[in-house]
């Protein structure tokens, strides 16, 4: 185990840093708790941020968070998500009252997007599990990175894939 988080983790995160990534400790994170796999408050900030020309309120943000959070986690529910990442959240606007697709993501100026890498990132859904390395944009968690020690014979990319399969099915959120 040191020596995979030393040869495939730690030079993983080193190579993301170098391209801008913002590493930090997964307990440092601002998180709400280990069921929750979503950066609550750092999302809110950076819906609000990416989206000023819409007033939003604090209702407004948590309605983009129930969609996002209360999706269903088969097929539909993931291609659900994808739209809400490529498109924006359609929600009615407390203020406006009017269906405004809310964006997750600043596609025009991405640099004013936040890139969060973190390791041994623990979550707790129908089981406990720790990913190796997450890619984290915007308080959304995208990347799952499985990492094997590259000179063994006992472990490959396969068991990696295996892995992240299951985390599919025991942490579907």
């Amino acid at each position: 185990m040191q020596l995979e988080k030393k040869l495939v983790e730690d030079w993983a995160i080193e190579k993301l840093k170098e391209k801008g990534w913002n590493y930090v400790e997964s307990e440092k994170l601002k998180r709400v708790s280990l069921d929750e796999p979503l950066l609550l408050e750092d999302l809110k900030k950076k819906i609000s941020e990416i989206n000023k020309d819409t007033k939003l309120v604090e209702e407004d943000l948590n309605a983009v968070i129930n969609k996002l959070k209360y999706a269903p986690t088969d097929q539909n529910g993931h291609k659900e998500i994808l739209k809400y990442l490529k498109y924006g959240v359609p929600i009615k606007t407390e203020k406006e009252r009017i269906v405004k697709n809310i964006q997750l993501f600043d596609y025009r100026n991405f640099e004013n997007n936040d890139f969060v890498v973190t390791n041994q990132f623990k979550f707790v859904g129908r089981e406990n599990i720790r990913l190796d390395i997450l890619l984290i944009i915007n308080g959304i968690p995208l990347v799952n990175i499985e990492c094997k020690n590259p000179y063994t014979d006992k472990k490959n990319y396969f068991d990696a894939y295996t892995q992240i399969k299951r985390y599919e099915k025991t942490a579907p959120e």
